[in-house]
């Protein structure tokens, strides 16, 4: 993993990517929001630009599609 700036970091291998998906997700306490990582394998490959900003809705989708509304405790029990 090279990093260009703070914020955007290069990868070139696919396993790479993933790992560094992964820490960002599950470490959204130690990173600054946007996070770019731009990802190319070589000259022959296209190159991506991928973006991962943290926002805040009010819904949730699960895996299977299906959307989910947060609530807050008070708003539960009536």
């Amino acid at each position: 993993m090279k990093s260009h700036k703070s914020n955007d970091v290069k990868v070139g291998k696919l396993l790479e990517l993933k790992k560094i998906i992964g820490q960002i997700l599950n470490d959204v306490n130690e990173h600054e929001f946007p996070k770019v990582i731009t990802f190319n394998r070589g000259i022959e490959h296209p190159k991506y630009r991928i973006t991962i900003e943290e926002i805040d809705e009010d819904f949730f989708v699960d895996a299977k599609g299906s959307k989910w509304m947060k609530v807050k405790d008070d708003e539960a029990k009536n």
